[in-house]
């Protein structure tokens, strides 16, 4: 199945301008499995060792946002910081997006606009 939703060409991180972490991080592009339905896209990404409550999800525009931070650091001794971020297509409803955490699996459930649905056209 061919994902729906383009990459951003923009950079996923700012650097910035503090102090190094007492602990070493990494960040980490967060991989994603895209689903495109005939009434939602499902975005499905793994976020292994991070809690539901280091999860951010944010929509702003077309532009949608998906981070995560380990609150515990890895057997590498390194923590790391997933990041991923997409350019929403025309098609989905901005506005009706679900999300889903459990087991280290996010679940984004996203609407797509009844103007892009498919429909039945009667023939006379």
């Amino acid at each position: 199945m061919t994902p729906q939703i383009a990459k951003s060409t923009q950079s996923p991180v700012q650097p910035h301008a503090s102090a190094a972490p007492a602990t070493p991080s990494a960040i980490v592009a967060l991989p994603v499995d895209v689903y495109d339905g005939a009434d939602e896209l499902l975005i499905v990404a793994d976020l292994p060792g991070v809690e539901a409550n280091a999860v951010d999800v944010h929509v702003e525009g077309n532009q949608l946002s998906i981070e995560g931070r380990q609150s515990d650091v890895g057997i590498d001794a390194i923590a790391r910081h997933y990041v991923r971020r997409f350019t929403l297509p025309d098609t989905v409803d901005k506005n009706q997006v679900a999300a889903q955490f459990e087991a280290g699996v996010l679940q984004l459930r996203l609407q797509k606009t009844p103007q892009s649905k498919p429909r039945q056209i009667p023939v006379n």
